[in-house]
Parts: C-alpha cells; structure tokens; sequence
C-alpha cells in the first residue's frame, strides 16, 4: 500500500466567482455542476475575465452528507467585477488547511477524505468550515488518470 502524504499548509487568498447550490441528492451532483459550469463559463465571457486556476469545488458540510449538499462551484478570476444573478464574486481568505492529494481514478478520490479525517483525529485537528475539492487533473475523457486536492480548513482542537 502506499504511503499517504498529507500537509498542513496556509493557502493563498483567491478571487472567486462561484455558483452556489443545493443538490439534493449526490446522485444528481453530475447534472447540477454541467449547470454550474455552464453558468460560470458564460459568466467569465461576458465579462471579458480569464480564469487563472483549476476548477474548485467548496462542500459547505462533512463527506458524509449525501442529501441536501450545499455546494459551491467556483472559478479563480483575474480581475473583480459584480455577481449577476447565480453567480457571486467574492475573496476566499488565507486558510490553513489539511491537504491530501489523490491520483488515479477519478471515482476512488473520495478515499481522499477518510484520509484527512483520520489525520485531523491522530494529529489533534478539527475542520473549521466546508471541505475543498481542487481538480488539478480532470479529463473527462479519461477518469482513469486524474489528480484532485482535497483540502479541510482545520485548526487545532482545544
């Protein structure tokens, strides 16, 4: 088996435009982020912007949850313009994390949290807010070979 590797790091602050939903059920997931995506990229278009990261995706609740997610999809931008409608703008602070990366098939990435909750427990971490999914490395052509980040904002526990 091989070894995982998580790291405790300070992300950087990012201008976000994000498009914030709730799924009912995580079956639907698929369908509402097309919509998302879709919104997001007429978005950056109509106002000339240039997304300058890879796609994030900000779980406003644990792993766990399978009904009601409410989920953020997010675009880094170059430049502040105003939300318009689904879509807000806005900066996601500096935040300590716990990052794990996982490669391989896209469906197995969610072994990805079981791996950062047991390190939060072993190492006297608690998650502060909603998990972080960044997609690196996602070819929807070929799931066999992708590359997700999965972040918790933490601190330590009292």
């Amino acid at each position: 088996m091989s070894e995982h590797v998580v790291v405790l790091k300070t992300t950087n602050a990012r201008l976000l435009a994000a498009y914030k939903m709730t799924v009912p059920s995580n079956e639907q997931v698929p369908v509402y982020f097309e919509k998302a995506h879709q919104e997001l990229w007429a978005f950056v278009k109509e106002h000339n912007l240039k997304v300058i990261g890879p796609h994030m995706t900000i779980w406003h609740q644990g792993p766990e949850v399978m009904v009601n997610e409410v989920v953020e999809v997010t675009f880094e931008i170059d430049a502040a313009v105003p939300g318009t409608g689904e879509i807000q703008v806005y900066t996601l602070p500096e935040t300590q994390v716990a990052s794990f990366v996982h490669q391989g098939k896209f469906d197995e990435f969610q072994i990805g949290h079981k791996i950062l909750l047991e390190w939060m427990a072993e190492n006297g971490f608690r998650a502060t807010g909603g998990y972080r999914e960044i997609y690196l490395k996602h070819d929807p052509s070929d799931l066999s070979n992708s590359a997700t980040e999965i972040q918790f904002p933490v601190e330590k526990s009292q």
